[in-house]
């Protein structure tokens, strides 16, 4: 596997599953040493960038080109700025990693950064091998997955509270209903928010979460004797989005199940 093939199949993958943004391939004469740059926003809602320099093999303290490459790398990343790909501004990175599918072979990791020249930036350089980035990315799928799991269960659950809503509107007689379930929404949304690859399911999440809030709110300002005997509009427009509801949950059910075979 060459560095082009394990940034693209690897690398860049992982980093939209830990839920960066912004992941871009880098590589070129003016990438200055950032192979790949991602960015995210920090828990104050300032956004950070990020570069990393992906290699192949093992990385030497005793091969000295190679780390002094890589220092020249590094250095230049966060010297020479970059322009960010929305806001169209030139910006700096906070942080900088190193990937190999290899191991950082004795004292590399030492070598690179006690040279002067990183001297700035000592604690801002993060170094992962060929296992750490394996670990990473079964940790992150492993979360993803429990995810759509728990977003299968809440689909079943809903399934059944329309069948029960349906049934009211109907005036079967049935005197209990309940809120639709969206607690598991939000997080899985958000996990999927950067993945390209799976843009259909989340924007159909999120069709589906907007039903189940507008139904939510009619149902908690509802009495069920109202729902029974009240606004012949507003009962109707309730049964449409129940049955809106239940054909969503079923084409999600089918979706996530298949993704569920391929993680």
């Amino acid at each position: 596997m060459d560095e082009d093939q394990y940034t693209k199949e690897i690398i860049i993958p992982l980093l939209k599953y830990m839920g960066f943004i912004e992941v871009r391939y880098n590589h070129g004469i003016e990438e200055f040493g950032k192979d790949v740059l991602f960015a995210e926003f920090d828990r104050f809602g300032n956004k950070k960038y990020h570069a990393a320099q992906i290699k192949v093999g093992n990385i030497a303290g005793g091969n000295n080109k190679g780390i002094n490459d890589l220092v020249d790398h590094i250095t230049n990343a966060f010297e020479m700025p970059f322009t960010d790909m929305v806001t169209k501004k030139e910006q700096n990175i906070a942080d900088f990693f190193i990937f190999t599918n290899g191991e950082f072979v004795g004292n590399a990791k030492k070598i690179i950064l006690q040279n002067a020249r990183l001297k700035p930036y000592i604690h801002r350089v993060y170094f992962y091998d060929g296992q750490l980035a394996t670990e990473l990315s079964k940790s992150n799928i492993k979360e993803i997955k429990e995810l759509l799991t728990s977003q299968l269960n809440e689909l079943k659950r809903n399934i059944q509270i329309a069948e029960t809503i349906e049934v009211l509107l109907k005036d079967v007689g049935t005197d209990v209903v309940g809120l639709y379930l969206i607690n598991n929404l939000p997080p899985l949304i958000n996990k999927l928010l950067s993945h390209a690859i799976h843009q259909e399911i989340r924007l159909k999440l999120e069709i589906y979460q907007q039903y189940l809030i507008k139904s939510n709110n009619v149902i908690s300002q509802m009495p069920i004797i109202k729902i029974l005997k009240g606004d012949s509009s507003e009962r109707n427009q309730l049964l449409v989005d129940t049955q809106k509801i239940k054909k969503i949950s079923n084409e999600l059910i089918s979706f996530i199940e298949k993704l569920l075979k391929i993680l």
